[in-house]
């Protein structure tokens, strides 16, 4: 659908002036598409009509012309001097007005027109008029007279009236005189176009924001009881029970306080005086002892055929091919100090200490007292060679399968404290580290990762951090403090990530959140390739937008910086979140914000305090301004669209106006 705007105010539509007025008038017009864009260069059908009476009355006069329209969409044409449709141009009669010009266009330069428009001759052609004026017949040519006299100078004539300036207002088309007076000439919009057809429904547009949190409700009624889970594994002994009372004395018995072997008889003597015949002494024969020659002290805790005795007070000469302490057969060999079991050594090769049945090579199992104690304390003394390294512990593992895990810590408590998997400290050092990780070794997987520190928390109803970093100032308050500091400079085809986080499935999703300014050397880069959109348009008409968004200035509350919200002071600018909210709702998104001091609650905090201090929250609605941006660049277009235009029809109104200076 194309649109044509006619321009048929007396300023464009002269009839031209000469010794014999010709039978025509200038006709101009500006031509756009159903997007407003100028129709520029192009052939233009079009049929003029002269209606009389009024804008429905008879037409006087048809012709088609085909006239192309210039750089600026402007199309020039003399009505007069196109294809007669029917009618006499130089037939009308001016004085028997009103006359009406009616314009029907083919914007394909055919004779199909789909665009029509009617605008009053709001000023007669007077030099067409003045041609037919009078009703008497002019006579013959009479001879030439003589020459008379010269006569004298005639006095100056009075300044003309020129046109100053000219603007548009509410789509008409003013002029200032030199005079001082205002004109209104005409409307510079052309009639209103046919109705287009209905246009298809549009895509679903994108869910609204997230509710806020409703209401708790109220607490359900109690379950009912669960059947009985199973019994759990047996726990470890318990320590030795201290020494019971001793019990009181017995009656004296009867015993033996003399032994002999009369025959092959043995007799003994009872304390009461009797003797007594307990029988033979004397069995069969039995069989040689092949050790028995070999035994020849009965200070060692095992005997040897060879003779090679394991002494309480060391041994020497010992062969570890053959020689060790522990059992032949298939049990436990157990070790125990005031006759109670201290560390068992199974029939698999795994070591328990303080627990009957481990299930690790090594497995320590131990109760605590009330009192700060350690299970387990290595004291290892380093020596004093500098950039030497020094190892309290150096746990490896080696696999090709499955996970690895050097050093595992797991603490749990359902009502401590703190928990601790691993704690790292150091101290006293020019470079302090109280954990480092570090996994350096050549991964050729496609698909591998090496991490120095991964942290993980799973679980927790009130708080999950799974790396939590705090900084504060040491003696002095000259240093650079440092939540995290991370570094990826490694020299790969790949790509290098100084931090990567992901955040998802919440309510609300932060994969990095700072409280306080930020400041990027690099570029902040947004994904915008048209392989991950959908629904893409382009914008149209965005000024009602931009009309409607309310810049202002502002400072923030002070009062929110005291509560660990780290706003900016100096002076902003911006917009107001609730007001942007009702004229583009998709760019207003819901904020809630943990106050407490996250990084000193895992380090030093009680659970109490720390728990008041994440409790401080606080909620807010904010502003996406970066997508304001295409909506501000459409609008700058289509402003300049409109620049160029009025610039287009300022300069054919300033030559239309040097041409009537000129008649």
């Amino acid at each position: 659908m194309k649109n044509i705007i006619a321009i048929c105010a007396a300023i464009l539509m002269t009839a031209s002036l000469w010794a014999q007025s010709p039978d025509k008038m200038s006709y101009q017009a500006v031509v756009r598409d159903g997007n407003n864009a100028l129709v520029t260069s192009t052939a233009v059908g079009m049929q003029i009509s002269i209606l009389q009476g009024s804008a429905n009355g008879t037409a006087v006069y048809v012709e088609t012309q085909t006239p192309t329209s210039n750089a600026n969409g402007l199309v020039s044409l003399e009505i007069g001097s196109g294809t007669v449709v029917s009618g006499t141009f130089a037939a009308i009669d001016w004085a028997n007005g009103p006359y009406f010009i009616k314009t029907e266009t083919d914007p394909t330069g055919g004779t199909i027109y789909t665009v029509s428009g009617t605008n009053q001759l709001l000023s007669v052609p007077y030099a067409l008029y003045a041609e037919t004026s009078g009703s008497s017949t002019p006579g013959p040519q009479g001879p030439a007279g003589n020459d008379g006299a010269t006569g004298p100078q005639g006095p100056a004539g009075a300044n003309g009236t020129s046109i100053s300036s000219s603007f548009v207002q509410n789509d008409s088309l003013f002029i200032v005189l030199s005079n001082g007076q205002t004109i209104g000439v005409g409307s510079v919009v052309g009639p209103q176009g046919v109705q287009g057809p209905q246009g298809a429904t549009g895509p679903q547009g994108p869910i609204g924001p997230i509710g806020p949190q409703g209401v708790q409700g109220s607490t359900g009624a109690t379950g009912a009881t669960g059947p009985q889970g199973p019994i759990g594994l047996t726990g470890p002994t318990g320590p030795q029970g201290a020494q019971g009372p001793a019990g009181t004395n017995g009656q004296n018995g009867v015993s033996i306080t003399n032994s002999y072997v009369q025959g092959d008889s043995l007799y003994v003597t009872l304390s009461n005086g009797q003797t007594l015949n307990t029988g033979y002494v004397r069995g069969p024969q039995g069989i040689t002892n092949p050790i028995a020659a070999n035994i020849t002290a009965l200070d060692t805790v095992r005997w040897n055929a060879a003779g090679n005795d394991w002494k309480l007070n060391g041994n020497a000469g010992t062969n570890p091919t053959s020689d060790f302490i522990g059992t032949y057969d298939n049990q436990d060999l157990v070790i125990k100090t005031n006759n109670t079991e201290k560390i068992r050594i199974k029939t698999d090769g795994n070591v328990g200490i303080g627990t009957m049945n481990p299930s690790w090579k090594l497995s320590i199992v131990d109760t605590l007292p009330s009192s700060s104690s350690k299970t387990m304390l290595l004291n290892v003394e380093s020596g004093n060679q500098i950039d030497s390294i020094y190892r309290g512990i150096d746990a490896r593992i080696n696999g090709i399968a499955g996970s690895n895990r050097a050093i595992e810590g797991v603490s749990n408590g359902a009502n401590s404290q703190r928990n601790y998997g691993v704690l790292g400290s150091g101290s006293n050092a020019v470079d302090n580290r109280g954990v480092y990780g570090k996994s350096y070794l050549p991964n050729t997987n496609t698909n591998g990762f090496n991490y120095g520190i991964t942290g993980v928390a799973l679980e927790s109803e009130f708080s999950n951090i799974a790396v939590g970093a705090y900084a504060e100032e040491g003696n002095t308050t000259t240093g650079d403090n440092f939540g995290i500091a991370t570094k990826a400079t490694s020299t790969t085809s790949g790509t290098n990530y100084g931090i990567y986080s992901v955040a998802s499935n919440g309510g609300t999703n932060y994969a990095g959140f700072f409280n306080g300014d930020v400041t990027i050397t690099g570029t902040l880069t947004n994904p915008s390739d048209r392989k991950l959109k959908s629904n893409i348009k382009h914008l149209d008409n965005v000024m009602p937008l931009i009309r409607e968004l309310k810049p202002v200035e502002y400072d923030y509350k002070k009062e929110f910086s005291g509560k660990s919200l780290n706003l900016p002071q100096n002076h902003q600018y911006g917009f107001i979140a609730q007001e942007v909210q009702t004229i583009l709702p998709e760019l207003v998104s819901n904020q809630r914000i943990n106050l407490g001091k996250v990084g000193g609650g895992c380090i030093d905090g009680d659970k109490d305090k720390m728990k008041n201090q994440l409790d401080e929250s606080i909620e807010f609605i904010g502003v996406n301004y970066i997508s304001i941006i295409p909506i501000l660049v459409q609008g700058i277009k289509e402003q300049d669209a409109k620049i160029n235009e009025l610039e287009s029809l300022i300069i054919e109104l300033q030559k239309e106006v040097e041409q009537l200076k000129k008649q």
